[in-house]
């Protein structure tokens, strides 16, 4: 059985066929990077229409609001991936993956993050933190990849080397083989 929870958009308007909706490569509508707990926006394509043919796409938004995304701490994860927010520690908390990554430097969270919320998303403070990057962690180096090692011991994959140099890391040469010893974490990249 599916449920709705929410009740239908009517969008207005001659349709003869569509509405497209814009998407990621997941199926999910594009995410808001302001108030993304509250807002969703949705693009939509739709045929135009000259005389009685539909003869050009035309683009336009449209944003759902009031969703209430980040009302507990599943849905908020969810809603959050990729974003980070000050954390009860003075440390930044980034949410990677529905876990919780705790940064100290801001710098190194705003490279890593979609966005950096002014405030704490209430939500979050029930769900345990999963990591720690502290200022100067080892950083290992192999085949044009860097990675941090965590304080979870798990090497967490950087695409931005500069992402070490703002966090005072220099990443270490290592071998393939050891490279491949570690238990691997989410990759930290901007999502």
């Amino acid at each position: 059985m599916r449920a709705a929870p929410y009740l239908p958009v009517v969008i207005e308007g001659p349709w003869r066929e569509g509405p497209g909706l814009v998407r990621d490569p997941q199926g999910h509508a594009p995410r808001a990077v302001e108030a993304p707990c509250d807002r969703v926006p949705i693009d939509l394509i739709r045929a135009t229409r000259v005389r009685s043919a539909p003869t050009d796409l035309a683009h336009f938004g449209a944003d759902i609001t009031g969703t209430d995304a980040c009302s507990d701490p599943g849905r908020a994860l969810a809603t959050l991936d990729g974003f980070a927010m000050p954390s009860p520690q003075r440390t930044i908390d980034l949410v990677l993956d529905r876990k919780i990554v705790r940064i100290e430097r801001r710098a190194v969270a705003e490279k890593l993050a979609l966005r950096v919320l002014d405030t704490r998303v209430d939500a979050l403070d029930a769900v345990p933190v999963t990591a720690r990057l502290g200022a100067g962690t080892l950083a290992v180096r192999v085949d044009g990849q860097v990675g941090l090692v965590l304080d979870d011991s798990r090497l967490w994959a950087i695409a931005d080397p500069a992402v070490a140099s703002l966090n005072a890391s220099s990443p270490t040469w290592i071998s393939a083989a050891r490279w491949n010893t570690y238990e691997r974490g989410p990759d930290l990249v901007r999502r």
